[in-house]
């Protein structure tokens, strides 16, 4: 599944948005997730920042899942003076209902989680930016009977489903946050300069 999210972010005095993208992942340490998700910072690795991340919770039929990966987070030049700062969660577990456990579906399990927020700063330090916000999942599961002898089609269209809500929510989390965050760490940025 991907989505692209853009969220608008108003001008103030002070306040570059690529720099912000730049020193911004201590941000996630304080990101509340939506539908019972979370954000945990575990430990600086060189640039980088890891995260424990848990997936808001997922459903299918009478099962229950909820993914935790470790999720890295750092920033790259995105070009034209654009920064990037990209989360990527690999090293999937799966925690859920008792289906999970009986059809041992940790061990036939995979997730990738791809996001980026892009700062998209127009000509003009009082013209209003954007914060541009793309996010891509990808899961693979060899499908435990009695699910493999459902057509194909039917369990990609229920699982695209079951997921599409959960990488919607973490990116209009992240969006709605990040802009708050952007406005309050440009505000103190300006009273630095004034100072």
């Amino acid at each position: 599944q991907q989505s692209r999210k853009e969220q608008a972010v108003p001008a103030v005095t002070g306040g570059d948005l690529a720099e912000y993208v730049r020193v911004s992942p201590g941000f996630f340490s304080a990101l509340e997730m939506p539908m019972g998700g979370s954000l945990k910072p575990l430990e600086q690795a060189g640039s980088s920042q890891l995260f424990e991340l848990v997936v808001p919770r997922i459903q299918l039929f009478d099962l229950w899942m909820q993914p935790r990966a470790v999720a890295e987070v750092y920033a790259e030049d995105a070009g034209g003076g654009a920064t990037r700062l990209v989360m990527s969660a690999k090293q999937c577990t799966l925690r859920g209902s008792s289906h999970v456990e009986k059809f041992k579906l940790n061990d036939r399990f995979s997730m990738d989680l791809a996001i980026t927020f892009t700062s998209l700063q127009p000509q003009g330090q009082d013209a209003p930016g954007a914060i541009l916000t793309e996010g891509k999942i990808t899961v693979k599961v060899d499908i435990p009977p009695p699910f493999s002898f459902m057509p194909k089609s039917v369990l990609e269209a229920t699982g695209s489903a079951a997921m599409l809500p959960a990488l919607t929510a973490i990116l209009n989390g992240f969006k709605k946050e990040m802009a708050r965050d952007y406005v309050r760490w440009s505000a103190a940025q300006h009273q630095k300069v004034k100072q």
